[in-house]
C-alpha cells in the first residue's frame, strides 16, 4: 500500500511498495502470455478450452511493446503458421 503525506497542498507518495507490486504484476503478466518459448502449448484467447492447443515451434525476441512473434503448429490447421503472441495464452510450459 502506498503511503501519501500532505505537504502544504503537495502530496508525497512512498512508491517503494507500490513499485514492487507493480513490477511483480507485470512480470506475472509477461510470463503468462507474452514471453513464450519453443515447446510451449498455447491457445488463442477466443477459442474454447476444448480446442487442442498449438505447439510453439519458434519464438522471436520480446519487443518493447510486450509483443512477440511466434511460429506454431496447430493440429487443427495441419500446417505451421505465424502470429503475434499478444492474443495467446500459455497452456503448458516446456520448462
Amino acid at each position: 500500500m502506498a503511503l501519501a503525506l500532505s505537504l502544504g497542498g503537495m502530496v508525497a507518495v512512498n512508491t517503494k511498495c507500490f513499485g514492487q507490486r507493480l513490477t511483480e504484476l507485470l512480470n506475472t503478466m509477461i510470463g503468462s502470455w507474452c514471453h513464450m518459448q519453443v515447446g510451449d502449448l498455447v491457445r488463442h484467447e477466443m477459442y474454447s478450452k476444448l480446442k487442442t492447443p498449438a505447439l510453439v515451434l519458434w519464438a522471436g525476441a520480446l519487443q518493447e511493446n510486450g509483443n512477440q512473434m511466434i511460429k506454431m503448429f496447430d493440429p487443427d490447421d495441419g500446417i505451421p503458421t505465424w502470429d503475434s503472441s499478444k492474443d495467446y495464452e500459455v497452456i503448458s510450459e516446456s520448462r
